[in-house]
């Protein structure tokens, strides 16, 4: 028997969906190392650490070959499949750039998502809703989608394309120079960074939350409200890199909930909900 359908429709059954556009107000820097063999060690880390948490957790972690396909990708993604034909090592080590596919550099789901749970545990959602933060660590997912809110395809799911003007954007639009300081084997020292910029762009994306959940787990959903306040505070801490310095702040130009999936099974669904409070502030004013 083919449950594929059945599948599809639990899922659907079970989620509401957000339609997302954010426009950064003036620019967002990329954090990727420019250089390959920096590049490979800092993904190498990033997945044996990712290993690690999961044998912690229980979870089977990825194998060794799995790791290297995985970084092998990256680099192709970032580099080329030439990753030699780069500029002096000195320069390599200290520029920061975005990842590229076919139609630009793009910023990844992932980053949009650690920032919606970052947001969760300053606001104090998680410590308010019992529950919440492992329902949304496995649950919710951030995708990237066309203009009518339809998700892609395949990897460019999970990679939010810069655009402006309705166009994707073919590259970085130029680089800024910062200070950083940083502590090495001789002692702190100060080192000038370069860091790859785009003006001004735009992104998409949807953000897909569970709902329809049983009673029991009524304390850990997210709903119209929360998700809102997430996105309004978001704004002000940006995404990228060098946020601290102000760079990656962003306006959301459009936020709707394209799904009318009851949140907790035997509640209204949220556009009743909705209705009936609009209708009872109407009457008490």
């Amino acid at each position: 028997m083919d449950l594929t359908q059945q599948v599809n429709a639990s899922i659907d059954a079970s989620t509401n969906t957000f339609f997302v556009e954010i426009k950064f107000l003036d620019s967002i820097l990329g954090g990727n190392p420019k250089s390959p063999e920096v590049f490979r060690n800092h993904i190498e880390a990033r997945l044996r650490r990712e290993a690690k948490a999961a044998v912690k957790r229980g979870d089977t972690p990825p194998s060794e070959e799995r790791i290297q396909e995985i970084v092998a990708r990256s680099m192709e993604e970032m580099f080329g499949s030439d990753v030699d034909t780069t500029i002096s090592e000195q320069e390599e080590k200290s520029h920061t750039t975005f990842k590229s596919n076919e139609h630009g550099p793009y910023i990844e789901s992932r980053q949009v998502k650690a920032m919606l749970r970052e947001m969760m545990s300053t606001l104090g959602i998680t410590q308010s809703k019992r529950g919440s933060k492992q329902t949304y660590q496995h649950l919710l997912a951030v995708q990237a989608c066309d203009e009518i809110g339809d998700p892609l395809e395949g990897e460019l799911v999970n990679q939010l394309n810069f655009e402006r003007d309705g166009e994707c954007i073919d590259e970085p639009d130029d680089y800024v120079q910062l200070v950083a300081h940083v502590v090495g084997p001789q002692g702190p020292r100060s080192c000038i960074k370069h860091h790859d910029r785009i003006f001004e762009p735009s992104i998409r994306f949807l953000v897909r939350a569970p709902a329809n959940m049983p009673k029991s787990r009524a304390t850990a959903v997210l709903r119209d409200d929360d998700i809102v306040k997430m996105l309004s505070h978001a704004q002000n801490d940006g995404l990228g890199a060098c946020r601290s310095q102000a760079y990656g702040k962003f306006t959301i130009t459009r936020l709707e909930r394209l799904t009318n999936v009851r949140w907790v099974v035997g509640e209204d669904k949220p556009d009743t909900v909705a209705k009936k409070a609009k209708k009872a502030d109407t009457e008490a004013a």
